[in-house]
């Protein structure tokens, strides 16, 4: 439970060896999809693997419901050869990696 005075910070343990501190992870673009469900699909099929992945929240629009129009999938910079890869060999080839 959060103290009722919090400043919306979570607090750091200092204690902790730095290895074991989170460091802030540099998202980058894989691929466009062209809509937001085949978007999702890439997504699943790259978590289903243990690659950190998601849809850029810029390109769904949830509250009108699904998206028709393109959507980025985005990884962390340090994974994207792993993922563009790996997308590629379970698409056959079908997508279009971002340079």
């Amino acid at each position: 439970m959060l103290p009722t005075s919090f400043s919306g910070r979570v607090p750091v343990d200092r204690t902790a060896p730095v290895a074991a501190r989170e460091t802030p992870v540099k998202w980058v673009e894989l691929t466009t999809a062209p809509d937001q469900l085949t978007a999702e699909m890439w997504v699943e099929l790259l978590r289903n693997e243990d690659f950190p992945a998601m849809v850029k929240p810029a390109d769904a629009t949830s509250f009108l419901g699904v998206s028709g129009t393109s959507c980025r999938v985005i990884v962390p910079e340090d994974r994207r050869g792993e993922a563009a890869a790996l997308l590629l060999e379970r698409t056959g080839g079908e997508v279009q990696i971002e340079p």
